[in-house]
Protein backbone atom coordinates (compact mmCIF):
# COMPACT_ATOMS: atom_id res chain seq x y z
CA UNK A 1 0.00 0.00 0.00
CA UNK A 2 1.22 3.32 -1.11
CA UNK A 3 1.04 6.72 0.72
CA UNK A 4 -1.52 8.20 -0.93
CA UNK A 5 -3.70 5.19 -0.26
CA UNK A 6 -4.40 6.32 3.34
CA UNK A 7 -5.70 9.63 2.36
CA UNK A 8 -8.63 7.78 1.38
CA UNK A 9 -8.73 6.59 5.87
CA UNK A 10 -10.06 10.13 6.03
CA UNK A 11 -13.37 9.19 4.42
CA UNK A 12 -14.55 5.87 6.47
CA UNK A 13 -16.57 5.33 8.89
CA UNK A 14 -15.06 4.94 12.64
CA UNK A 15 -15.67 0.90 12.62
CA UNK A 16 -13.56 0.51 9.19
CA UNK A 17 -10.77 2.81 10.29
CA UNK A 18 -10.71 1.00 13.45
CA UNK A 19 -10.63 -2.27 11.47
CA UNK A 20 -7.39 -1.23 9.68
CA UNK A 21 -6.01 -0.33 13.10
CA UNK A 22 -5.90 -3.46 14.42
CA UNK A 23 -4.87 -5.28 11.21
CA UNK A 24 -1.70 -2.66 11.82
CA UNK A 25 -1.49 -4.32 15.26
CA UNK A 26 -1.49 -7.79 14.12
CA UNK A 27 1.10 -6.64 11.12
CA UNK A 28 3.25 -5.17 14.04
CA UNK A 29 3.09 -8.35 16.97
CA UNK A 30 4.20 -10.20 13.28
CA UNK A 31 7.00 -8.32 12.53
CA UNK A 32 8.32 -7.85 16.09
CA UNK A 33 8.07 -12.09 15.88
CA UNK A 34 10.61 -12.14 12.98
CA UNK A 35 12.62 -9.49 14.63
CA UNK A 36 15.65 -12.11 15.20
CA UNK A 37 16.04 -12.80 11.55
CA UNK A 38 17.18 -9.28 10.93
CA UNK A 39 20.31 -8.97 12.23
CA UNK A 40 22.73 -7.01 10.27
CA UNK A 41 22.69 -3.18 11.18
CA UNK A 42 20.60 -1.85 8.03
CA UNK A 43 17.35 -4.52 8.37
CA UNK A 44 17.75 -3.91 12.20
CA UNK A 45 17.34 -0.39 10.82
CA UNK A 46 14.86 -0.77 8.84
CA UNK A 47 12.62 -3.64 11.28
CA UNK A 48 12.80 -0.93 13.81
CA UNK A 49 11.46 2.27 11.58
CA UNK A 50 8.75 -0.59 10.71
CA UNK A 51 7.48 -1.12 13.98
CA UNK A 52 7.79 2.62 14.66
CA UNK A 53 5.58 3.66 11.80
CA UNK A 54 2.79 0.81 12.59
CA UNK A 55 3.14 1.99 16.26
CA UNK A 56 2.51 5.64 14.77
CA UNK A 57 -0.20 4.57 12.66
CA UNK A 58 -2.47 2.86 14.90
CA UNK A 59 -2.08 5.92 17.39
CA UNK A 60 -3.19 8.16 14.70
CA UNK A 61 -6.26 6.09 13.70
CA UNK A 62 -7.22 5.77 17.68
CA UNK A 63 -7.67 9.86 17.70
Amino acid sequence: MRKKHGRALVEVDDEHRHQVRKDAKKLRYGAEFFATLFDDKPRARRHKRFLEKMSTMRTILAI
